[in-house]
């Protein structure tokens, strides 16, 4: 077999390596953000976030736009306080929403209004 051959088959071998090793993280990556969505589900409907926002997160508090509009960090401080945001129809959830369940929760509400947008 000629050096071009093995060459070929070599850099054949060494994408198919590679290519696997992309798909294998992409797998796990995605395995956590279906664990951390179905997480921020559970908070979403726990505290009742859902009774404003709805089930798709376009209801009389719409979500499509703060994806957009606030980074991870501002919804947290959102969520905790509203009033800070001139938002007085919100409830403040600074003493009853536990620390632990803000990533999860603004993971889900940055999905919710994610695909409301689309659906627009």
């Amino acid at each position: 077999m000629s050096l071009s051959k093995y060459l070929a088959y070599g850099v054949g071998f060494l994408f198919m390596v590679l290519h696997s090793n992309v798909y294998a993280q992409t797998d796990k990556q995605n395995e956590a953000q279906k664990k951390l969505l179905k997480e921020g589900k559970v908070y979403y409907e726990k505290y009742s976030c859902k009774s404003c926002h709805g089930d798709k997160g376009v209801l009389q508090g719409n979500l499509t736009k703060a994806f957009e509009k606030y980074n991870d960090e501002q919804m947290i401080l959102y969520i905790r306080d509203p009033h800070k945001f001139n938002n007085y129809r919100m409830p403040v959830y600074e003493l009853v929403i536990p620390e632990e369940a803000y990533k999860p929760l603004v993971a889900y509400i940055r999905w919710l209004g994610q695909g409301a947008a689309r659906i627009k």
